[in-house]
């Protein structure tokens, strides 16, 4: 019953760290770890998402499911290795509208933990995976509903919402190994225009394929934030070289 459970994305955990295990600190902060279980558990997620899916319903309600157990736990989620990876290649199979509530359990009340999230060695892939999705912001287009337009609304806000965070920390974005990396796929997804993204941290080599630029319809908001942030960047040009 449990393994049935499992491979349906069932499987409640909790954030902690078991004794003994160390993790190196970044930036001198003692981060908190996904204990062992939950550990085992996004390993055999990854696993499952690996296997595929045959039926649309199948992968949708695998999705859910997991996702479910996310809630509340994103952060640590995010800036776990294991935990990041799963997540990570979930998000490509997620609706617009989860994507959205991820990305706004992220960034916290306030959505200044974007860039904690955004500047950690694995937090960082997991918001360029959010933000990459953005280009299905209008994806019911062809059979709007009411409902349809509030999830395409959700996903353009939380995207304007890092579009903020970034503007206000600019610098430290410019400067971080990771946060830069979140930088250019946002400004590539205010511009309308993806470039193909690098392979999930799964540290195996990959085969190298044909890069193809995906373009991409962009919501009028993302014209104008991408004005502001170019504007900034201008402005700071002379203090950070890139």
């Amino acid at each position: 019953m449990v393994e049935e459970m499992e491979v349906k994305g069932q499987r409640y955990f909790k954030g902690g760290q078991k004794k003994g295990q160390k993790r190196p600190a970044q930036d001198g902060i003692k981060r908190r770890r996904l204990d062992a279980t939950s550990v085992s558990y996004f390993r055999r997620v990854s696993e499952r998402l690996s296997e595929g899916f045959t039926e649309d319903e199948e992968k949708a309600l695998f999705v859910e499911n997991v996702l479910s157990e996310v809630k509340g736990q994103s952060v640590l989620v995010s800036m776990d290795m294991t935990g990041s990876v799963a997540l990570e290649r979930l998000l490509s199979l997620a609706s617009p509208a989860q994507v959205a509530g991820v990305l706004a359990e992220l960034g916290g009340e306030t959505g200044s933990e974007f860039r904690d999230v955004s500047c950690d060695q694995c937090g960082g892939h997991v918001m360029e995976s959010a933000l990459r999705q953005a280009h299905r912001w209008n994806e019911d287009d062809s059979d709007v509903t009411q409902e349809d337009e509030e999830h395409c609304g959700m996903l353009e806000a939380e995207v304007k919402a890092v579009c903020g965070v970034v503007r206000e920390s600019l610098v430290q974005f410019l400067k971080d190994p990771y946060g830069s990396h979140v930088l250019r796929t946002l400004v590539q997804v205010l511009s309308g225009s993806l470039s193909p993204a690098a392979a999930a941290q799964t540290g195996k080599k990959q085969k190298k394929a044909k890069a193809e630029v995906q373009d991409f319809e962009i919501p009028v908001s993302f014209w104008w934030e991408l004005k502001h942030l170019s504007e900034r960047l201008m402005e700071n040009m002379e203090t950070v070289t890139i």
